[in-house]
């Protein structure tokens, strides 16, 4: 079982400006038989831990003379933690100290191709005024006209305000699933070639990691070529 650990160096922190910081953090895997040699590397500060075994591990070792305590979720991304458990979904929702906004800063802040960022897309029905949802692979674009073709309506520009009021969440936080209201919902296909990926979580700087398969099963969305 493994699992994921966000970590900092404090010797270099100390040594650089603020804005120099985050090219030292990184996300790395973690297992089973490493996090013993990991936990008492004190060049390192935990910041946050993903799985049951990352956390209870190093809540018995007591890192740096305390147990690890994580920051609290924003209101947002509680919000959608809470919808997950509501639904049934075990997935943990992961609040890093980057923004992931874009599909670029999500990967660069998890540590994972662009390619594997489900990003959450939302345009206007024009004539039906309602939300369309497409979950794209980081890295490719939409072609308007193909979705057009599907949803049987024309494609319009989505608003933050627009945005906010179908789906519960601000622009860069819009997570696939559990919307304030039903949104028709369509998958890009080349996410389906990586094992896991990452989608936002209700907040700029929150994410949670799935399967494709796992996400076509929660949204009950059509798969297609976006392309």
């Amino acid at each position: 079982m493994a699992g994921l650990v966000y970590l900092k160096n404090r010797n270099i922190e100390k040594n650089h400006r603020l804005e120099h910081k985050r090219a030292h953090h990184k996300m790395i895997q973690i297992t089973n038989h490493s996090i013993n040699h990991l936990c008492t590397n004190s060049n390192y500060t935990f910041i946050v831990l993903v799985s049951s075994l990352c956390y209870n591990k190093c809540n018995k070792l007591h890192l740096f003379g305390g147990p690890f305590m994580s920051k609290p979720l924003h209101r947002q991304a509680e919000k959608f933690q809470s919808r997950l458990k509501q639904l049934g979904h075990a997935h943990e929702v992961l609040q890093l100290p980057d923004s992931t906004r874009t599909a670029q800063e999500a990967a660069e802040a998890i540590g994972c191709n662009v390619e594997q960022i489900a990003k959450s897309i939302i345009f206007r029905l024009k004539n039906a005024n309602e939300a369309i949802l497409i979950i794209a692979s980081g890295k490719n674009r939409v072609n308007e006209n193909m979705v057009e073709i599907l949803a049987g309506d024309e494609l319009a520009k989505a608003d933050a305000d627009f945005v906010k009021k179908m789906t519960g969440y601000a622009i860069g936080g819009v997570p696939p699933l559990a919307h304030d209201r039903p949104i028709m919902t369509l998958i890009d296909e080349d996410l389906f070639q990586y094992d896991t990926i990452w989608a936002a979580a209700g907040h700029a700087k929150a994410v949670f990691q799935l399967t494709p398969a796992e996400l076509e099963t929660m949204t009950r969305a059509e798969v297609i070529s976006i392309g």
